[in-house]
């Protein structure tokens, strides 16, 4: 609950959109530890998705500084006649894991009820009435929200700590992904980086055909211009890795280098050779990679939704490291945000409807599903 005696913050309060890209490049060069997704060309890749508009909410007090990057959308209201002439909004995280960022590794309790006071005066005047965020499982952030709405546990990640010796990195496999990647090796398998960016239109196509036979959602569909796009604006710290067999490529994906945090950001392997389980090989070779150019961690993710699914079981063979993923939910308007859960409809009257996902944030962007 934010105070009406919290000191007047919003004039310390700074908004940057995507197209100042030095200026959001000073912000998260400020910041005491942030990932790629944070930076401001993701954010511009994810605005030119269709995804929002990227902004970035500055708070700065004296020696201290807390960022936050959202991307705004407005949200579509054809049963509501209302009298103001600009759309309410919504805002929500970048494809991965955001959240926000800060000057110090501890900040002041002060100043925090500072940012989160200014940060509500500057949503309600941009007229945003919910806000979701995926967070980082290996940024300390909750401190940070903690009083705006609610922050739910979704489930762990997995991660490699690097600096290990290489003999206690992999004396933590299992025993199975120990035996496959030995088999990889033995008929012929190999995984090498793709420097030149040769690659990228087969890495696309074995990508969409996972999508395809996992049943992904649409918004887990990226094509061969979205990979281009995205290892040429992230540049010499996106790195594209394909593991091949008789000059066929059967497994890749996309890692991205930031500070000493290596990220597995997408991949995919060819459907006839799921047995082999390819992706055993890249993941030990970039494991073996990122310990020559002395990084601190690998981080593989969790499972599809968060879940402990066969993917998570399948990273967890690579490591005991669990970090916690949540997301932040917060609705900023009440009074709104319940109009539009009750009000709002997908185009389809006449048709039953019940939800697919009980827990959807926000509700009225919950996507229905259709009763017999």
């Amino acid at each position: 609950m934010i105070s009406d005696d919290a000191k007047d913050a919003a004039d310390c309060m700074n908004v940057i959109e995507s197209s100042s890209a030095q200026e959001w490049q000073d912000v998260i060069g400020s910041s005491s530890v942030y990932d790629f997704y944070h930076t401001g060309p993701y954010h511009a890749i994810a605005e030119e998705l269709g995804e929002g508009r990227a902004h970035m909410f500055v708070y700065r007090e004296v020696n201290y500084m807390v960022a936050l990057p959202l991307l705004l959308r407005p949200i579509a209201t054809p049963n509501w006649r209302h009298s103001f002439d600009e759309p309410w909004m919504d805002a929500t995280s970048v494809y991965g894991y955001a959240g926000p960022i800060c000057s110090h590794s501890c900040m002041p309790r002060t100043v925090v009820q500072n940012f989160q006071t200014a940060l509500y005066k500057e949503l309600v005047r941009r007229r945003v009435i919910a806000v979701f965020s995926r967070l980082h499982p290996l940024i300390p952030q909750v401190e940070v929200l903690s009083g705006l709405g609610t922050i739910r546990a979704l489930g762990q990640t997995v991660s490699i700590s690097l600096r290990e010796p290489s003999e206690a990195q992999r004396a933590q496999y299992r025993e199975n992904h120990k035996r496959g990647i030995a088999r990889l090796k033995q008929i012929g398998v190999e995984c090498s980086e793709d420097q030149k960016k040769r690659f990228v239109g087969e890495f696309a196509k074995l990508y969409t055909a996972t999508m395809v036979r996992v049943g992904a959602e649409d918004s887990y569909f990226f094509d061969e211009s979205y990979f281009r796009t995205l290892l040429e604006r992230l540049g010499s710290e996106c790195h594209l890795f394909l593991a091949w067999l008789h000059g066929e490529a059967v497994a890749g994906g996309i890692f991205v280098r930031c500070g000493d945090i290596l990220q597995y950001h997408l991949g995919a392997s060819r459907d006839d050779c799921l047995k082999l389980a390819p992706m055993k090989l890249v993941f030990d070779s970039v494991r073996e990679w990122g310990s020559a150019r002395a990084l601190a961690l690998l981080h593989l993710g969790g499972g599809v939704g968060s879940n402990e699914d066969s993917l998570f079981q399948f990273k967890a063979g690579f490591s005991k490291n669990r970090h916690d993923f949540s997301c932040w939910q917060w609705i900023v308007n009440r009074a709104v945000y319940d109009h539009f859960c009750e009000t709002i409809r997908p185009g389809c009257s006449g048709y039953q409807l019940k939800p697919a996902v009980s827990e959807f944030f926000p509700a009225y962007r919950r996507p229905p599903i259709f009763l017999d």
